[in-house]
């Protein structure tokens, strides 16, 4: 008996380093798990997922407030986007910049429509229906409203004699002009950006001028449809395993109304005939993955070249 106790320390010894053995090869599976050279369909679908976050919402732009059409055919995307209840319009006016007609709207979007917005809405100027188009400097010359608009040497009979009052000149429709003086609704003016024949400056009546006025539309993004993962379709290991070109494959999903009508980027309202919605096919792309000592990370393509 006395010499079994003297044996106790001896085991427990065994034991100890027993257990000591079984934890350093606990840590080291537990280690070379995460570095596992192996790089599968499984864990590579994760990652990229993650990194690219798919699904990727797909984005336009609606323009609301005061909108200028350029074309009559910007007209029907009006219409579109209205029968599908993301949008209601009016017809405000029409502006005739040389032999141009540019036409007045004024649109908002409904309830329905803001359910796709992305963001918040932002003010743009360049929204502004005369500014932006006849004076884009800013510095809010006046206009004249209608074409051969009469330019007269002396204001109104009303100031001056009507024996002396002659025509010595006409304006264009849009004419951009400074103004020098006025009395009473006449207004003494000359051309901003020409010199006119035989005449350097006149009077004419204030009420076929115009001043534009500011006005701001508001711009915001808004959804269009999502580019969503389908799979990995393969997976080519190089520089001895550390590194890895894996393929995979997405498509266009989950259309919103306004994917119906817009294309990725673009403002829908300058559209003038109806976009082709992606049909539902598969597109592939490649990314580069390497292996860390805490697993795969996906890293730029050009580190897969070499």
């Amino acid at each position: 008996m006395h010499k079994r106790s003297e044996d106790r320390p001896g085991m427990c010894n065994s034991l100890l380093n027993l257990l000591k053995l079984l934890l350093i090869l606990l840590v080291v599976s537990v280690v070379c798990s995460g570095c596992s050279k192996d790089l599968s369909r499984n864990e590579a679908e994760k990652i990229i997922v993650k990194s690219l976050a798919f699904p990727q919402p797909v984005l336009g732009e609606i323009t609301f407030g005061p909108v200028l059409y350029h074309s009559t055919k910007n007209w029907n995307q009006l219409a579109r986007l209205a029968k599908e209840g993301l949008i209601t319009y009016s017809y405000q006016d029409m502006f005739k910049y040389r032999s141009e007609e540019i036409h007045l709207f004024t649109v908002s979007l409904t309830e329905e429509g803001k359910k796709y917005m992305v963001g918040n809405p932002w003010n743009s100027d360049l929204c502004d229906p005369l500014q932006s188009v006849f004076d884009p400097g800013g510095d809010k010359k006046y206009y004249a409203k209608k074409d051969r608009l009469e330019v007269w040497n002396i204001p109104n009979a009303g100031l001056e004699s009507t024996g002396n009052k002659r025509i010595i000149g006409n304006l264009n429709q849009w004419d951009r002009l400074d103004v020098l003086e006025t009395k009473g609704n006449w207004f003494r003016v000359k051309p901003t950006d020409y010199w006119p024949y035989g005449w350097r400056d006149g009077w004419v009546d204030g009420e076929y001028l115009v001043k534009p006025a500011p006005q701001q539309c508001e711009m915001v993004k808004v959804k269009l449809y999502d580019r969503t993962f389908l799979q990995v379709s393969g997976i080519q290991m190089k520089a001895g395993n550390k590194k890895a070109v894996v393929e995979f494959t997405w498509t266009n999903g989950n259309f919103t109304p306004f994917g119906k009508y817009m294309q990725e980027g673009e403002n829908c309202m300058q559209r003038e005939d109806m976009p082709k919605i992606p049909a539902p096919e598969a597109f592939s792309k490649t990314v580069c993955m390497a292996l860390y000592d805490d697993g795969w990370r996906m890293v730029d393509s050009a580190d897969c070249l070499f």
